[in-house]
């Protein structure tokens, strides 16, 4: 199966901009005959913790979601993205996200290590394990960037039986 990984530059706050270039990406990819596309962590609002959450309303979480389910399902094909998160309780995690080349929602994965001091002033960690899906005959999970760096978080992920570990990363 061929993976693509986006690398770009994110406006922050911007979304309409932000995935327009994922729109892009997402085309070419396709295109190029990969299956899925792996964007960056929180490309779609920009990476900018403290910018984020004091600009972001979170009542517009949902209509993101669906834009990015839409440009998978224009595509064809399967997406990670990274977005904030806001709890009922109200707390802010950083999660990622994995929907099929429908658009459907196969994982959805918050972050458990967050990293430098501006992520853990607006964010709160996770404390769940990734769960594992079947994508395409492949065990797939779903970490974020620092996560990466600890060997429990991907040993967690492999002990369900993970064959490939997704990891968007700012």
């Amino acid at each position: 199966m061929l993976l693509a990984l986006m690398q770009a530059n994110s406006a922050v706050l911007d979304v309409d901009v932000n995935c327009e270039v994922i729109n892009d990406a997402a085309r070419k990819a396709a295109a190029a005959g990969a299956r899925i596309l792996v964007t960056p962590e929180l490309f779609p609002v920009g990476y900018a913790p403290l910018k984020v959450r004091a600009g972001l309303d979170p009542a517009r979480l949902p209509s993101i979601r669906a834009i990015l389910a839409g440009i998978a399902r224009r595509n064809g094909i399967a997406l990670v993205y990274s977005l904030p998160d806001v709890t009922a309780e109200g707390r802010w995690r950083i999660t990622a996200t994995l929907v099929d080349d429908q658009g459907v929602e196969l994982l959805h994965y918050a972050k458990v290590h967050l990293f430098g001091a501006e992520e853990r002033e607006v964010f709160e960690p996770a404390d769940s394990a990734p769960d594992v899906v079947d994508f395409h005959g492949i065990k797939t999970a779903l970490v974020i960037c620092y996560d990466v760096e600890f060997p429990e978080t991907v040993r967690a992920a492999a002990d369900r039986g993970a064959e490939l570990v997704l990891v968007p990363t700012a």
